[in-house]
């Protein structure tokens, strides 16, 4: 999903006007009866929930297990069902702890996090084009085991 990136304000000359107009019970009536060059553009609901959405999903990080790569040869790839994953999400891959490694001493994080980065960098593409499946990519080397990262990006559920 694109987000509305041209939004105008009203232009007028002058000042605003306002027309008031005296209804049989008592009330008024307002009309704007200003003279514009250029009407402005509404923002409403569906805009800044569009908005909400977009600034949420960037901060959605959601922990996936990328398995071992089964095939013989390049290029290696493997599908990982997500959930919520939509092909308009503008995912990235990141490795960092994950709840597991809470009792871990600080060097096995470090171990741990260097083992998920060496991994990680051996994925060259990482796409959606199936809403729920992430599809990886190693067009050279291929990880020796399974391991976990992070997918930033991925849509809220709704």
């Amino acid at each position: 999903m694109s987000l509305k990136t041209d939004y105008r304000d009203d232009m007028y000359e002058g000042s605003r006007r306002w027309r008031l107009t005296q209804n049989e019970d008592g009330t008024y009536n307002i009309s704007d009866v200003t003279a514009y060059t250029q009407k402005g553009d509404s923002f409403g609901q569906n805009d800044i929930n569009a908005t909400n959405r977009a600034v949420n999903a960037l901060r959605n990080d959601k922990q996936i297990t990328i398995p071992a790569f089964t095939q013989s040869a390049a290029p290696y790839t493997a599908d990982i069902k997500v959930q919520h994953l939509k092909t308009t999400d503008a995912i990235e891959l990141y490795a960092g702890l994950i709840k597991s490694d809470s009792k871990l001493t600080v060097e096995q994080k470090a171990e741990k996090i260097k083992m998920r980065r060496k991994y990680l960098n051996m994925i060259d593409d990482a796409e959606c084009n199936t809403d729920g499946i992430l599809t990886v990519t190693s067009y050279s080397k291929k990880p020796a085991t399974e391991f976990a990262v992070w997918l930033r990006g991925c849509s809220e559920e709704e």
